[in-house]
């Protein structure tokens, strides 16, 4: 596992369509397969989304992201607080 990786290095290697995440080596272990999970605000088309890997629990958050329109998005806080919660082991990076 590469350690010291910027929020930049993970950026460089995420793909810009949503579909193609589940075949993206993770930049810090090389496995394939990083997920993400968009949040937002009620009646607004911008948040945020979480991108992380599910081997070595490493990631980043990306902030002021447009939603896709089709897009799952946590948007109460209860929603988000239990997302966050559950997935409390990963290491954000930068």
């Amino acid at each position: 596992m590469k350690s010291n990786l910027s929020y930049l290095d993970w950026i460089k290697v995420l793909p810009l369509i949503d579909a193609e995440y589940g075949m993206c080596l993770c930049p810090s272990c090389g496995s394939e397969g990083i997920s993400y999970q968009y949040f937002g605000f009620p009646d607004d088309s911008f948040g945020w989304k979480l991108v992380w890997c599910r081997s070595c629990m490493s990631g980043v958050r990306i902030s002021r992201t447009k939603i896709p329109e089709n897009a799952e998005s946590l948007r109460s806080d209860e929603e988000q607080q239990k997302f966050l919660n559950q997935h409390s082991g990963i290491q954000w990076v930068g």
